[in-house]
């Protein structure tokens, strides 16, 4: 090695090593988890209804008059040391996301309503959805007809584990995708639509079945298993 290449090689290596100190100093990642739960009982039959601004919606069917619903918050980004003031307003980000439930009928508890949505408006924060998940988490009696709804590219995922006795409405917008998983001996009427594309583990006899549409029946028919996604792909699964 010659003189000059010995002496760059002594200027290089330390400031290697001193930007690699200043990125650890200086940048680090900030994490927050933050997980609500609520249940209560409610009449056998009933009209379940979720929409929300943001996040993923996961429910499954229990043979029990109960509804329990399960909230988890999580926020994680890296951020430097000379972002203060984003630190600060992003901090905020997960408190402005608020999820209410209302009762339609306060003395049966028929009509079970979820929302969640951004208080200052979904706007007010668009910069800092990339570092925010929302994760609903809904047990819901089988005879209860369900609707979900999800904006912002949220997820839906359901599993039917008892035979449902009402239709089922699931929509998700822009890239959401939408997973249900039919225990073998469930029965319905599935009407799926999508952009993306569909993908079903059962045999349906099928009165229309192209890339993007599937309209047919599982294990003879049954309630209405309904189906939207605009361009996220819809997933049928068997358990």
């Amino acid at each position: 090695m010659t003189k000059s290449k010995r002496l760059v090689a002594f200027l290089v290596f330390p400031l290697i090593f001193l930007s690699l100190v200043i990125l650890v100093l200086f940048i680090g990642k900030i994490e927050n988890s933050q997980t609500d739960r609520s249940g209560f009982t409610v009449n056998p039959t009933g009209h379940l209804t979720v929409d929300l601004e943001f996040g993923t919606i996961n429910i499954e069917t229990t043979d029990q008059d109960h509804i329990n619903i399960t909230t988890t918050k999580k926020w994680k980004a890296k951020l430097s040391a000379w972002q203060p003031k984003f630190v600060e307003w992003i901090s905020k980000l997960p408190g402005d996301f608020e999820i209410t439930t209302k009762n339609g009928d306060s003395d049966t508890q028929s009509d079970i309503q979820i929302e969640g949505k951004f208080k200052r408006g979904r706007e007010h924060w668009q910069d800092g959805l990339k570092w925010l998940t929302i994760d609903l988490r809904v047990t819901v009696p089988r005879q209860y007809k369900v609707t979900l709804k999800t904006a912002s590219s949220g997820d839906i995922r359901a599993e039917v584990t008892t035979q449902p006795q009402y239709p089922w409405i699931l929509n998700t917008a822009e890239n959401g995708e939408i997973d249900v998983t039919l225990h073998p001996d469930i029965a319905v009427d599935v009407d799926a639509q999508t952009q993306g594309n569909i993908s079903s583990d059962f045999s349906i006899q099928s009165h229309r079945n192209v890339e993007n549409m599937l309209k047919g029946t599982v294990n003879g028919g049954g309630p209405l298993l309904r189906l939207r996604a605009d361009a996220g792909e819809i997933h049928l699964r068997r358990k």
